[in-house]
C-alpha cells in the first residue's frame, strides 16, 4: 500500500512538472512567433521596395469597388506614352581649367619601368607612356 502511495504522489508530481513545462513551452512559441513577425518586418523594411507601391495585404483592406478603382489606374501608369514631345538635351559647358601661380615649385616625379616590363606581356606591343 505504501508503494502505490508513493507512486500516485510521483505520478501527480511529475503531471504537475509536465503542466508546468508545457505553459512554458506555449509562452516560449508565442514569443517565438512574436520574434519571427519582428525579423519579417524589419527583413521587409530594409530589403523591400522603397517606394510607396500596393502589396497584397493592403489590397484585402479595400472594397471590391475601390479595387477596380485601383486596377483602372494601374492599366492607365503601364499605358504607352506617345503622345510626349522631345526636348532638347542639356549642353555642358567646358570650364576652363585653373593653372597654378608661377611662384609655386614644381618637381617632376617620374616612374620608370625596366626596359623588360615595358611591352605587354599577351600580345608584345610596346607600352605607351601615360599621365604627362
Amino acid at each position: 500500500m505504501q508503494n502505490l502511495a508513493s507512486l500516485q504522489s510521483e505520478n501527480t508530481r511529475i503531471k504537475g512538472q509536465i503542466a508546468s513545462l508545457e505553459s512554458k513551452l506555449d509562452a516560449q512559441k508565442s514569443y517565438i512567433q512574436q520574434l519571427e513577425d519582428y525579423i519579417k518586418s524589419l527583413r521587409q523594411q530594409q530589403f523591400g521596395p522603397s517606394s510607396e507601391k500596393v502589396t497584397t495585404n493592403q489590397l484585402s483592406l479595400f472594397n471590391e469597388a475601390e479595387l477596380s478603382d485601383l486596377a483602372d489606374c494601374e492599366e492607365s501608369e503601364g499605358e504607352d506614352i506617345s503622345g510626349t514631345t522631345a526636348v532638347d538635351a542639356h549642353i555642358r559647358r567646358k570650364h576652363p581649367r585653373i593653372s597654378l601661380t608661377d611662384n609655386l615649385p614644381c618637381e617632376d616625379i617620374i616612374h620608370d619601368l625596366p626596359d623588360d616590363q615595358k611591352v605587354c606581356p599577351h600580345d608584345g606591343t610596346p607600352l605607351q607612356v601615360i599621365g604627362e
